[in-house]
C-alpha cells in the first residue's frame, strides 16, 4: 500500500512515482490505490518531525497543543503536517504560524496534508509554510468539498498551492476562497479545484500556474474555475493569452459569469499579469433565471441563477462557488420546481429530467423572486442505431456495416472468421477493426451484441475495446470496453479515462458496472452496455435483465457538460484512433467465443427497448409502427396484454387512476404467435394500461 512514508519519498524524488502502488492488475488499479492510501492519512503513524491534528481540545484552534498528537503547534522544522479528513482548523486573527518554515529543502519540505476530504482550514491570522499545501477531496458534493478559506485580513504564503491536485494523488473537489482584505502569496499554483477571490481580496502567483490546460481525469474543465469576484489575481507576466484561452473555456469568470470577456481589466507589467474585475456597486437590483437547454430524461443541468447590481450584471449568485461573496447577497438562494415528476432542482440549482413534460422553476433570494422563470422540456431520447455488423459474410475479411454503410465496414484480422453467420473467436490473435470515429462525438452511446462463451473464457478478454493504444500499445486509453471474465470473476462494462500504463501524475480513472456472475459457458447471451454519461451512469444487462450499474456524482456530468459543451464520455473518447471487436485494446487479451450480431446506437437506450430486444433475438430490428392496439384478457390469476411485434412502442405503463403518474410494467416480455406479451398478477382494483416511447 501508497503510505506516508512513500508520499514523502515522491515528494523529494518523483521519479519514486513510476513505482507506487502495484498489485495483480496494476494499471487498473493504480489511481485507486493511491486514492485510498491518501484517505488514510489521519491513521498513520507519523515520526517525530510530522504534526498530526487529534482536535483533542475541542476548540478548532491551530494554536491548541492539545489539538494536536505531539501536543504543541507545528514549529518551524516541521516536515508534514497532516489535517484530518473532515476536520475543522482555524488559525485565530492575530496569530502567526510557520510549520515547515526551517527546511533544507533535501529532507524537510514543510508541507501541510490537508485539508483533506470535506475538511475546513480558516485562516484569519497567518500561515506560512514552504513546500506545499494540499487541498483535496474525492466527493464532488458541494458539502463535502474541501475548503481553504481566507477572512478579513488573514494572509498565506509558501512555494506550492496543490487546490485539487499534487503530483501523487488528483482529487480536485476543494475550494480556495479569499475574503475582505486577505491576501495568498505563492510561487506557483497548482490548478484543479475552484479559486474564488472575494471582496478585496488579493492572490500573488510568482512563478507558474499549471494543470489548467491540461485535462487530467479526474481535474478537468469540469472541477477548474478561476472566479474573479472583486479584489485581484497577480499572476506571472505574459500570461494574457492563456488567460484568453481560459475565458473562452468558461473556466475564468467574473462574478461567476462564463465568457465575461469584457468584464475584466487585464493589466500587462513586467512581473506581472493583474487581473480586476469592475466593482458591483451596490444592492442587488434584480434576480433571474439563466437559460436552459432542452434536456433529455435522465440528464442534469446545473442551472445559474443570476443577479444584476448597479456596477455589474449577470453576477452568478448560486451554485458550489457563487460568483458573489455571501455579503452581497441576501440570504441564500431557495429553488422550487412546479412539477417535480418532471423535472427536480436541488438546494444548488443542480436540475435532473425524469419525465417528458413541462415544468417552471422559480427562484427566490431573500424578498427578490425571478421574474422569468424558465419552462424546462424534457423529451425522450430514443436510441438510435447508427452501426450494425451480422457478420452473415461467409468467409472473408470483411464484415459489412448493413447501417452505416460501406465506410464503416471492419476489417477481420488473424484467426478471426465468418462462419455459419457469426464471428468465430479462438482467443489466439483474432478480431473485427472498425473504423476511426464509429462512436465519435456521442454524448451517450448503446452497445449491443449476442454472443456465445465456452467455459472457460479467456480472462479479461473483451467483446469489444473502443478508444486509443496506451502508450506502450500494450493497454488501452480513454475507452470503453465490455469484459465477459474479469480476474475477479465476475463481468463488467467499463469506461477507462486516461492511460493506466503511464505513472503519475497523468492519472487513471476506470468507471465500471461491475457483475458478479461471468458470462462463461453461456450460449447466445444477449448483453447490452449504456454509457450514458449526461446522467452519469453505466448500465449492463444481460438477456433483458439489468445486471449492474455505475452512477456518478451527477455535478460531474452537469458541471464537465456546461464547461465545454459535451459530455465527458465525448470528449474522453475523442477521434478513437483503435476500435476492436472481439479483443480487448491490449495485444495479448483476445476472446474465445462466438458473436452473432453487433449492434451501435447513439443515445442511451431504455430498459424497456433492451427488453424488446432481447424478445426478438439477434436477426430482427424493433419494429417502426406507431399506431398500434393492446389486447388484454383475464386468465386466471393473471392478466395478459399483448401487441403485434411490428410496434415501434415497446415501453408498457400503467396505472390506477388516469389523471395519476404512468408507470413501466417491468414484468418478463415474450413473444408468442407474432406477438409481444406480458402477464402481470390480477388485482380488485382497475388497473389501466398503455404504451409510450
Amino acid at each position: 500500500m501508497y503510505s506516508e512514508n512513500d508520499k514523502r519519498e515522491d515528494m523529494k524524488n518523483p521519479v519514486n512515482r513510476t513505482t507506487r502502488a502495484g498489485g495483480t492488475r496494476g494499471r487498473w488499479t493504480r489511481a485507486w490505490a493511491v486514492a485510498a492510501a491518501s484517505m488514510l492519512i489521519s491513521a498513520q503513524t507519523v515520526s517525530a518531525q510530522d504534526w498530526n491534528w487529534s482536535g483533542a481540545a475541542g476548540d478548532g484552534l491551530w494554536g491548541t497543543g492539545g489539538n494536536w498528537q505531539q501536543g504543541t503547534p507545528p514549529p518551524p522544522e516541521a516536515q508534514g503536517v497532516f489535517l484530518g479528513g473532515g476536520t475543522t482548523q482555524t488559525i485565530a486573527a492575530g496569530t502567526v504560524e510557520n510549520p515547515g518554515t526551517a527546511n533544507d529543502g533535501v529532507n524537510t519540505f514543510g508541507s501541510i496534508f490537508g485539508p483533506e476530504f470535506g475538511g475546513t482550514l480558516n485562516i484569519y491570522g497567518t500561515l506560512n509554510y514552504h513546500w506545499v499545501v494540499a487541498a483535496v477531496a474525492l466527493d464532488p458534493n458541494p458539502a463535502a468539498r474541501s475548503h481553504l478559506n481566507l477572512f478579513d485580513d488573514g494572509r498565506i504564503t509558501g512555494v506550492n498551492m496543490g487546490l485539487g491536485v499534487t503530483w501523487w494523488f488528483l482529487a480536485p473537489f476543494a475550494s480556495m476562497n479569499l475574503y475582505g482584505n486577505s491576501t495568498a502569496v505563492l510561487e506557483n499554483l497548482w490548478m484543479g479545484g475552484h479559486l474564488n477571490i472575494y471582496d478585496n481580496a488579493r492572490v500573488d502567483v510568482t512563478n507558474l500556474v499549471i494543470n489548467a490546460d491540461l485535462d487530467l481525469y479526474p481535474v478537468s474543465d469540469g472541477t477548474r474555475l478561476f472566479n474573479i469576484a472583486g479584489g485581484t489575481l497577480a499572476i506571472p507576466a505574459g500570461m494574457g493569452e492563456a488567460i484568453t484561452n481560459w475565458i473562452g473555456r468558461g473556466i475564468f469568470r467574473a462574478y461567476g459569469q462564463r465568457y465575461a470577456t469584457n468584464a475584466f481589466t487585464i493589466t500587462s507589467t513586467d512581473t506581472n499579469t493583474i487581473v480586476t474585475v469592475p466593482a458591483l456597486g451596490g444592492a442587488i437590483e434584480r434576480i433571474y433565471l439563466g437559460p436552459v437547454p432542452e434536456l433529455i430524461a435522465g440528464e442534469f443541468h446545473q442551472m445559474d441563477l443570476l443577479a444584476d447590481f448597479p456596477g455589474f450584471s449577470g453576477a452568478v449568485v448560486n451554485g458550489v462557488s457563487p460568483g458573489v461573496s455571501p455579503a452581497n447577497l441576501p440570504g441564500t438562494p431557495a429553488f422550487q420546481s412546479s412539477n417535480p415528476n418532471v423535472v427536480t432542482v436541488n438546494d444548488n440549482g443542480l436540475l435532473q429530467a425524469l419525465n417528458p413534460g413541462t415544468a417552471t422553476i422559480t427562484a427566490t433570494l431573500g424578498d427578490l423572486t425571478s421574474t422569468n422563470a424558465v419552462t424546462v422540456t424534457v423529451r425522450p431520447r430514443k436510441a438510435q442505431l447508427v452501426h450494425r455488423y451480422s457478420f452473415n459474410e461467409e468467409g472473408g475479411t470483411t464484415a459489412s456495416d448493413s447501417v452505416g454503410g460501406s465506410a464503416w465496414d471492419g476489417a477481420v484480422f488473424g484467426s478471426a472468421t465468418l462462419t455459419g453467420g457469426q464471428l468465430v473467436l479462438d482467443g489466439t490473435f483474432g478480431f473485427v477493426q472498425v473504423p476511426e470515429g464509429v462512436v465519435s462525438n456521442m454524448d451517450a452511446i448503446t452497445i449491443e451484441a449476442w454472443a456465445s462463451f465456452p467455459n472457460p473464457v479467456n480472462p479479461m478478454s473483451a467483446l469489444y475495446g473502443f478508444g486509443a493504444l496506451s502508450a506502450d500499445n500494450m493497454a488501452g486509453a480513454n475507452y470503453i470496453s465490455m469484459i465477459p471474465h474479469t480476474t475477479e470473476n465476475g463481468s463488467q462494462v467499463t469506461f477507462g479515462m486516461g492511460d493506466p500504463t503511464v505513472a503519475a501524475p497523468t492519472p487513471f480513472v476506470l468507471q465500471a458496472a461491475m457483475s458478479a456472475s461471468p458470462l462463461d459457458g453461456l450460449m447466445n447471451v444477449h448483453i447490452v452496455a449504456v454509457y450514458h454519461s449526461l446522467s452519469g451512469t453505466i448500465s449492463y444487462y444481460t438477456n433483458g435483465v439489468l445486471a449492474a450499474t455505475f452512477t456518478e456524482n451527477p455535478f460531474v456530468p452537469a458541471s464537465f457538460k456546461q464547461a465545454r459543451g459535451i459530455s465527458l464520455l465525448n470528449h474522453v473518447l475523442g477521434a478513437n484512433p483503435m476500435n476492436v471487436i472481439g479483443s480487448s485494446l491490449s495485444s495479448e487479451l483476445f476472446l474465445n467465443g462466438s458473436i452473432d450480431e453487433f449492434r451501435i446506437y447513439e443515445g442511451p437506450m431504455s430498459a424497456a427497448v433492451v427488453r424488446a430486444n432481447h424478445a426478438l433475438g439477434p436477426n430482427q430490428l424493433i419494429g417502426t409502427n406507431q399506431d398500434v392496439t393492446l389486447s388484454v384478457e383475464l386468465s386466471g390469476d393473471n392478466v395478459i396484454i399483448r401487441w403485434p411485434i411490428d410496434s415501434a412502442l415497446v415501453n408498457l405503463t400503467s396505472t390506477t387512476d388516469l389523471t395519476g403518474t404512468w408507470t413501466p410494467v417491468n414484468g418478463p416480455l415474450s413473444i408468442v404467435n407474432d406477438e409481444y406479451q406480458v402477464t402481470e398478477p390480477a388485482a380488485e382494483a382497475a388497473r389501466f394500461f398503455r404504451l409510450e416511447e
